[in-house]
């Protein structure tokens, strides 16, 4: 085979190579194309959460209703669907009746007790949540209330008087004083030393 044969087979090799890498990538392309159209019609329906909150003599409980949303209206309970019930707390939200089967029931009801025990702000107000959490059909729902049902949180003042084991915000001012002294002094020194080296290196 002489050498423009030669030329034209390699020049077919590419091209059928780069044929072959943009087929791949328009393929790949298309098959993501249907995994997201089949999550979007698999979570085409819409609901919501609501909460209500209610006291049985010293006993508190909180119920979460879940509804269908039907044309921007509360359309049929959802039946059978597992809600997740926490406290929002300052790093992450607190599981609460996390070891029942916390199950809507025909009415799309689901009821859960507080802990008498769990402590709120200094009014004692806590925020419940209700979630559900990667649901086939309706994704990842949440609802949030405030209520008044937690331990109010006593701050204890004599910890923010100024004392030797408190705080560095809450030092002492005598103590303050002194270490600023000392830090300011180590400097002068610092300072003096330098001076001095200045001084004999431009005499010298």
């Amino acid at each position: 085979m002489d050498e423009t044969g030669l030329h034209m087979k390699s020049g077919y090799h590419r091209t059928c190579a780069g044929f072959s890498r943009r087929l791949s990538i328009g393929l790949l392309i298309v098959a993501f194309g249907f995994i997201y159209l089949a999550k979007v019609q698999g979570q085409e329906k819409s609901a919501t959460i609501s909460l209500s909150f209610t006291t049985d003599d010293s006993l508190k409980y909180i119920s979460a209703s879940v509804h269908e949303i039907d044309k921007d209206s509360i359309g049929p309970p959802v039946t059978g669907m597992d809600v997740y019930f926490y406290v929002d707390r300052l790093f992450r939200p607190l599981p609460i009746a996390a070891d029942e089967f916390n199950i809507t029931d025909d009415q799309g009801i689901v009821t859960v007790e507080f802990p008498v025990d769990l402590p709120g702000d200094t009014n004692g107000i806590v925020t419940i949540i209700a979630r559900i959490e990667d649901d086939p059909q309706y994704g990842n729902l949440e609802a949030r209330g405030t209520v008044r049902w937690g331990k109010p949180l006593v701050i204890n003042l004599a910890r923010q008087e100024r004392a030797l084991w408190a705080s560095r915000a809450n030092a002492p001012v005598s103590l303050l004083i002194l270490v600023n002294s000392i830090i300011l002094v180590v400097w002068v020194v610092i300072f003096y030393i330098v001076y001095q080296v200045y001084r004999i290196r431009k005499a010298g």
